[in-house]
C-alpha cells in the first residue's frame, strides 16, 4: 500500500522517491490483476472483464502481459515527471511487460515557454522563450503542428540563449526530433512534442510507448457514467468530501470543485467541445424518456434511455455528436486507465495525492477495492 507520508519532493540533487520501492511491484501487479479480475459490476451489457481485454488489446497489451501505465501532457516537463518513464519502462521490459504513456492531448495547454537560465551581469537570470502559440482553453489534440521556419526559429531562439551550452545539451536532438516528426510531415503540434522528447529517450534507450488519450479514452465506461449520471456525480462528490474532511480542508474548491447537481441536470467529469474551440464541462439533463446533453448551455445530442442499455447501440448515438468530442478530466482518466487498462498505474507525487478522491469513487459507484497505484519522482538541479 501506498505510503503517504513518504510522498514529498527529494530534497537534494539525484535523489529519487520510489514509493511502494520498485521490487514490490511485480507482487502489487499480481495483486491487482486478482482484485480486476473479481469485479462483477456491468458496464452496460458488457461484462467487466471482457471490456478490460479488449482496453488492454487495444494498447497492444496480451492478456496475460504486465501492463504498466504513466501519463503527461505533450510538453516540456522536468526531471522529476521524465523519472517515471525511466523506471516504469525498465520495470515493464524486466518484466516482459509494455510500459505505455498515455499523452494527454486533452488537456489546455498553460505555459507556452520554455524557462532558460542565461548569464547577465555576472548574475544568473532565467528568460521565457516562447516555444509554441497555444489558444487559451483549447486542448493539446486541436493545435497544428509548426511549421518549419517556426522551429527554425525556436532552435536559433535555443541557440542564443543556451550559447556554447546549446551543443552539449539534448536540444539539438529534441529540436531535430520535432522536424523529423511524421516523416516531415507532422498531423499537429502533439505528433512533434511526441517525437521531440522520443528522439531525447533514444538516447538512453528509455522507450515506453506513446498513445494519444484522445484516441483510446471512452467506450462502455463512458457510456456507464451517462446512462447512470446523477448516481455517478453523487458519488464523486462524496468521495472528494471523504477527501476534504480526511485532510481538514474547507475551501469547496479545492483540491478540485464540487460537480455540479441540481433537480433537473448534473455535471459529469468530461469535457466536451469541437476541435479548435475552448473545451466547456459535459451536464446531462433528465427528460424523461430522453437524456440531453449539453455543453455548459449549449444541447449537442438527445440520447433515448432506450439506447443506453447496450454498448453497441450507444456507440451509434454518440457517434451523432455534431462534432463534438467527449474526453475525460483528470481524475476520468485515471479511473479509466486503473480499472481497465493499467496493471500497474505510476504517478507522480501530485497525482498520487489526488488519486485517493478516485479511491474513494471506486468504492462507492462501483463497489470495488481500488488496485493499487505507485508514485516516482526525481529531483535534479541545473
Amino acid at each position: 500500500m501506498l505510503d503517504l507520508d513518504r510522498l514529498i519532493t527529494p530534497p537534494e540533487h539525484g535523489d529519487v522517491l520510489i514509493e511502494p520501492p520498485a521490487e514490490r511491484w511485480p507482487a502489487i501487479i499480481a495483486h491487482n490483476r486478482a482484485t480486476l479480475n473479481r469485479i462483477r459490476h456491468r458496464l452496460l451489457d458488457s461484462d467487466f472483464t471482457a471490456v478490460r481485454r479488449q482496453t488492454r488489446a487495444q494498447l497492444g497489451a496480451a492478456a496475460d502481459q504486465p501492463l504498466i501505465l504513466i501519463g503527461h501532457q505533450p510538453e516540456f516537463f522536468h526531471a522529476g515527471v521524465w523519472a517515471k518513464h525511466v523506471l516504469a519502462d525498465a520495470v515493464a521490459r524486466r518484466l516482459g511487460g509494455r510500459c505505455v504513456n498515455l499523452v494527454v492531448d486533452n488537456d489546455a495547454p498553460k505555459n507556452p515557454f520554455l524557462r532558460i537560465p542565461v548569464e547577465r551581469d555576472g548574475e544568473i537570470a532565467l528568460r521565457n522563450l516562447r516555444y509554441a502559440t497555444f489558444p487559451a482553453g483549447v486542448a493539446f489534440e486541436s493545435i497544428p503542428a509548426a511549421e518549419r521556419a517556426a522551429l527554425e526559429a525556436f532552435e536559433r531562439e535555443l541557440r542564443a540563449a543556451l550559447d556554447n551550452r546549446f551543443a552539449r545539451s539534448m536540444m539539438p536532438a529534441f529540436v531535430d526530433g520535432m522536424r523529423r516528426a511524421g516523416g516531415g510531415a507532422p498531423r499537429d503540434w502533439v505528433e512533434q512534442s511526441i517525437a521531440g522528447r522520443r528522439a531525447v529517450e533514444a538516447h538512453f534507450d528509455v522507450r515506453p510507448e506513446d498513445v494519444r488519450v484522445s484516441r483510446v479514452w471512452g467506450g462502455p465506461l463512458l457510456f456507464d457514467m451517462l446512462a447512470d449520471a446523477r448516481r455517478f456525480a453523487t458519488a464523486y462528490n462524496a468521495a472528494l468530501d471523504e477527501y476534504r474532511q480526511a485532510r481538514r480542508i474547507r475551501d469547496r474548491q479545492r483540491p478540485i470543485p464540487d460537480l455540479t447537481l441540481d433537480e433537473q441536470r448534473c455535471e459529469l467529469p468530461i469535457w466536451a467541445y469541437r476541435l479548435g474551440q475552448v473545451r466547456r464541462r459535459l451536464f446531462v439533463q433528465d427528460a424523461g424518456q430522453e437524456l440531453i446533453l449539453l455543453a455548459e448551455q449549449e444541447p449537442i445530442a438527445r440520447l433515448p434511455r432506450a439506447r443506453l442499455r447496450k454498448v453497441v447501440d450507444a456507440e451509434r448515438v454518440l457517434s451523432e455528436l455534431r462534432g463534438f468530442c467527449l474526453r475525460p478530466r483528470a481524475l476520468t482518466l485515471t479511473l479509466w486507465a486503473r480499472l481497465l487498462a493499467a496493471d500497474l498505474f505510476v504517478h507522480g507525487i501530485g497525482g498520487a495525492k489526488y488519486d485517493l478522491i478516485t479511491d474513494g469513487l471506486m468504492r462507492r459507484y462501483y463497489g470495488i477495492e481500488p488496485p493499487e497505484i505507485a508514485c516516482v519522482s526525481a529531483t535534479l538541479r541545473l
